[in-house]
């Protein structure tokens, strides 16, 4: 017994010594891109976006700084429509349409001013005589940025430039197993841009693969640029997830310098390597001129991870936040003179946490981003949002523990010089 526990002590100093030097050791947040000082913010008032419980909502912001929002109180109602302007609620036309449980919502303004809203796959729009449906792709999302409306879409199943693949399923007993192969539609996304001519498509997200495309962020530049960030899923025996980026250039200008590129942080090239995978969404935000976007994702041990990618070529993945609890990168937007914003979600455990979950915003400003700071709570995990507002100030969007959704503005202060160890919150008065 006495050598068994002499084993089994050496075996674990062995595993110890590993854990702190070996390759497989815990990674830490990159000093190079961490300051970890907190930022210097001036939190805005609560404003109250509806007196009632809401099942879905989106906000969108115009060239003029005021904020649409959409609201859906129940499912199979008429959605409201309101404007949010000097920190006040203005109610809006009714929008014309019913959304259906598991159909989206998203709203994007153009630069012309106009308010566009995807309704399921319904695309409206807001002029001057009211709302008016538009013939459209089916749109799933709106990408914005751009100098036209964009929007990805869902190809449909018996699109030919659907790709076809084996999916393969095992399952058995008592020493006796079946295998079995499965022929399966791949799911890809195609986009698309709104265009003077009307719908004009793009290009298809990762069209040379047989995966299923499950998530996908974009963002476009002033010239027209489209860089996506997406997941990727397969069922090979057990699930696969991959995080991949693709560039598409505005018609006219030469290719992507990369077709697709893997973007988690996994692999020799990589600075250092996440010990979790990345089920979570990833986020991009982009300068608006092409010159430098940036990838967040989350791993599932609660790190976060921050690629850039400058002229369309991704670096090496750096970690951002050690590992903690569970996170969750809500939202990513550019603010202009090379600052950044994102909004995180976190809790101690899981996404089972009792709520609220607090709601942190991180700067991103020359080349650095600050420690989290908190500017709020939601109650409704995975239903915050954040919207850029000119080219100081963000908009965050939750949900209280009554069920109302609720919008702050937060202004981030320009002097970098302004950032300290010690936590600076600035209430509006």
């Amino acid at each position: 017994m006495s050598l068994v526990r002499l084993l089994v002590f050496f075996l674990s100093a062995l595993l110890a010594a590993g854990c702190e030097s070996g390759p497989w050791s815990r990674p830490r947040a990159d000093p190079a891109v961490n300051s970890g000082r907190l930022p210097a913010v001036s939190l805005g008032p609560l404003i109250g976006l509806c007196e009632q419980r809401i099942r879905l909502f989106k906000v969108a912001v115009g060239p003029d700084q005021a904020i649409h929002v959409l609201l859906l109180p129940n499912f199979g109602d008429k959605l409201r429509y309101s404007v949010v302007r000097a920190g006040k609620l203005f109610d809006g036309e009714t929008l014309p349409a019913v959304l259906q449980s598991g159909e989206v919502l998203d709203a994007v303004v153009d630069r012309h001013g106009a308010l566009h809203a995807l309704v399921g796959k319904r695309h409206f729009e807001l002029g001057q005589a009211g709302w008016k449906e538009v013939d459209g792709p089916g749109c799933m999302s709106f990408v914005p940025g751009g100098p036209n409306v964009a929007c990805l879409f869902e190809l449909a199943a018996p699109d030919p430039r659907n790709k076809t693949r084996w999916d393969w399923f095992g399952f058995g007993g008592f020493g006796v197993g079946i295998i079995l192969p499965w022929v399966t539609n791949a799911t890809k996304f195609g986009l698309a841009e709104y265009t003077s001519a009307g719908w004009v498509e793009r290009g298809i997200v990762d069209r040379a693969s047989s995966w299923d495309i499950v998530h996908a962020d974009a963002v476009a530049s002033q010239a027209g640029d489209v860089e996506v960030v997406y997941r990727r899923w397969v069922h090979a025996f057990v699930d696969v997830s991959q995080l991949r980026y693709e560039r598409f250039n505005a018609p006219g200008r030469e290719a992507a310098p990369t077709p697709t590129e893997r973007v988690e942080a996994l692999g020799a090239d990589d600075a250092s390597w996440s010990l979790g995978r990345f089920w979570g969404n990833p986020r991009i935000a982009s300068d608006g001129v092409g010159r430098e976007s940036v990838v967040l994702m989350a791993d599932n041990n609660g790190a976060v991870w921050m690629r850039r990618i400058v002229h369309g070529m991704p670096e090496p993945a750096r970690m951002l936040l050690d590992e903690k609890g569970f996170r969750r990168v809500r939202g990513l937007v550019a603010l202009g003179k090379g600052r950044m914003v994102a909004l995180l979600e976190e809790s101690r455990t899981g996404w089972w946490s009792n709520p609220p979950q607090p709601m942190r915003l991180v700067v991103y400003r020359e080349g650095k981003w600050s420690a989290p700071i908190e500017v709020g709570a939601t109650s409704h995990f995975d239903e915050s949002s954040l919207l850029a507002v000119g080219t100081d100030s963000v908009a965050v969007i939750g949900v209280d523990s009554e069920g109302h959704s609720f919008l702050r503005l937060v202004r981030v202060l320009p002097d970098p010089a302004a950032e300290s160890d010690e936590a600076i919150a600035v209430p509006n008065r």
